[in-house]
């Protein structure tokens, strides 16, 4: 008997696993911080010459090529003109974990256009992180009765869930992918989700919620909400169905919005109101890569924070024990590349929404993609939720949805639903 290894698709398997697993493999090994490097290099190279072998570039890739190029100038030229960041090496790295998500979602675009192998490969992927969020569920059941050495303190008066992570804002933030995959699956599945996917959607997202971080719980109330409305109501979603939702997150996100960043004292309000100065000081390109909010910033501890008086705030001092000055997306791209570099980025956001709203064909699609794509967006203000590694496997199941869906758009007869 003979057993036929598919390359490509083992590929995508140890990506996204290694993906979710690095935080404790990193723990093993400090090799396995590359990973994410080395996968995005790989789709990259490949992208390439899939360019130059294969297809011709689509109208939505020709412009976010564009997009990142433009991106990238604005970024050097910051570098150049004002010389903050004076190693190269942080550049260079800098520029690899801005795009990375990018390049690897393009990539997997490139490499699995078969319609048929990219519903196998996301619906492997996704059944690998049921069976794991199953085990994740018995575990965070047992430690809300029993402390089993997997709590982070106590919020809301109850044990915050981290599982075998770091803290629970890891664990939260391995769940942001695993659950977004397996909604993706589930609407390519399923034309319209019915009681077993119903449960399943709100039981990974209760296991998310254990983490009790508070974006967690926020969206898992919108989600929620979102299902009510979609059951109730055979029209399509209005604006104002979306005020209830509203009202809902900010009811439950209020106390952390508060704390965040109507206190001048913490960690991310000084990232935003320092963010918007660096943005206005550095007119308009920016102070350029590894200068702001980004891991290199930090990591070469950038003249920038000297200057803002970082060393002497929690969270983001040279030797701080907990390090909170590489978790802010939109302070880190309007201090590194200025107001060029947010514009770039907000229309580089609606075009990524465009592209996978375009080729749904089912009512429950959009629904996933919108909400997907909402989390992210409302993510992005207290975490990096475009940039971060773990959002790598996302990346990767949205390249796999709408390869999968756009074939299925081209033979439907019947008008798409796109919302």
């Amino acid at each position: 008997m003979t057993i036929k290894i598919n390359i490509r698709n083992v590929f995508a398997y140890f990506s996204v696993l290694l993906i979710v697993f690095q935080p404790l493999l990193c723990m093993i090994n400090s090799i396995f911080g590359y990973t994410d490097e080395i996968i995005a290099i790989l789709c990259g190279l490949y992208y390439i010459l899939t360019l130059f072998l294969k297809h011709p570039k689509k109208e939505y890739d020709s412009t976010m090529l564009l997009l990142m190029f433009l991106l990238l100038v604005t970024g050097v030229i910051g570098n150049i003109v004002y010389n903050i960041q004076s190693s190269f090496l942080a550049i260079i790295l800098d520029v690899f974990a801005t795009f990375k998500c990018f390049v690897i979602y393009m990539g997997i675009k490139s490499m699995y256009t078969s319609p048929d192998e990219n519903k196998k490969i996301l619906h492997n992927i996704a059944s690998i992180f049921r069976v794991y969020m199953f085990i994740v569920g018995l575990f965070a059941i047992i430690n809300l009765f029993v402390d089993i050495g997997m709590s982070d303190g106590l919020s809301y008066g109850l044990r915050a869930f981290k599982f075998i992570y770091s803290g629970s804002g890891d664990f939260s933030l391995v769940c942001y992918s695993i659950c977004f995959v397996i909604l993706l699956d589930m609407a390519v599945q399923k034309a319209s989700f019915g009681r077993k996917e119903i449960i399943i959607a709100a039981t990974i997202l209760l296991i998310w919620s254990s983490s009790l971080v508070t974006r967690a719980i926020a969206y898992m109330l919108l989600f929620l909400a979102m299902l009510l409305l979609l059951s109730f109501s055979k029209s399509r979603l209005k604006w104002y169905h979306f005020v209830p939702l509203g009202i809902s997150v900010l009811f439950v996100g209020y106390s952390s919005i508060q704390y965040f960043f109507y206190n001048a004292n913490t960690a991310r309000s000084q990232l935003l109101i320092n963010g918007i100065r660096t943005m206005v000081k550095y007119f308009p390109f920016g102070a350029g890569f590894a200068t702001y909010g980004s891991d290199m910033a930090y990591k070469y501890y950038s003249p920038l924070y000297e200057l803002y008086g970082f060393n002497s705030i929690f969270g983001l001092s040279r030797n701080s024990t907990m390090v909170f000055a590489n978790d802010s997306f939109w302070p880190e791209i309007m201090g590194q590349f200025g107001v060029i570099g947010a514009v770039i980025f907000i229309i580089f956001i609606i075009l990524l929404y465009k592209k996978c709203v375009h080729v749904c064909i089912t009512r429950t699609q959009t629904l996933v993609i919108q909400w997907i794509m909402a989390v992210l967006l409302v993510g992005s203000v207290g975490s990096k939720t475009y940039i971060h590694y773990i959002m790598i496997p996302v990346f990767i199941a949205l390249s796999l949805f709408e390869n999968y869906a756009s074939n299925q758009a081209k033979t439907q007869v019947e008008p798409k639903y796109q919302g």
